[in-house]
């Protein structure tokens, strides 16, 4: 005999279409990790999208569709989009304008930010901006002239704006993890 869990989000009647795929605003029906009963998330083309169980989430604009999952204790947030097969799993954080498709697989402790210049992948012990991944603790001691070495004056440009809050995120360690990249300006 099957064992029935209570539902923790249901589909809303509130649709979009998105590239021919009808998309569901979801509705949280009870209270779980930091989600309150009532709080509407995301979207998701089906129920297949976003796991019932733990604290799973989809929240903002962000969309999953396709075969895509989010499970465990993932986030999906901001303006993200997941979806074909891919998965986000265990604690991972996929934020701001990231787009995870195909076979990808984003599973803890990762946590993705895009839209602000050069995509961001951070780690429990590293940190990719565009194409330089190195260590947090380094990236804490880089100075003004190894950022600048590293893409010139856009480089310097970008960590001057952004270094502060992406090591503010490195430290952040609170699950699930929530934030929005501060405002181009």
């Amino acid at each position: 005999m099957a064992i029935k869990t209570k539902k923790k989000y249901r589909l809303t009647r509130e649709t979009k279409v998105v590239f021919g795929v009808t998309l569901h605003r979801i509705e949280a029906l009870v209270s779980f990790g930091t989600v309150v009963a009532g709080a509407l998330g995301g979207w998701v083309a089906s129920e297949a999208n976003l796991s019932q169980l733990d604290n799973a989430w989809v929240s903002g604009n962000a969309q999953v569709s396709g075969n895509a999952q989010v499970s465990g204790d993932a986030w999906v947030s901001g303006d993200a989009r997941v979806s074909g097969d891919a998965r986000v799993l265990g604690n991972a954080q996929v934020l701001g304008n990231a787009q995870v498709w195909g076979d990808a697989r984003v599973s803890a402790p990762v946590i993705v930010v895009s839209g602000i210049t050069y995509n961001v992948t951070i780690t429990d012990a590293h940190m990719a901006i565009g194409c330089q991944m190195h260590p947090i603790a380094d990236w804490r001691g880089f100075s003004a002239r190894k950022i600048a070495a590293m893409d010139g004056a856009a480089g310097s440009k970008f960590w001057k704006a952004y270094g502060a809050f992406l090591l503010g995120v490195c430290d952040e360690t609170k699950r699930p993890f929530v934030a929005v990249a501060p405002e181009q300006g």
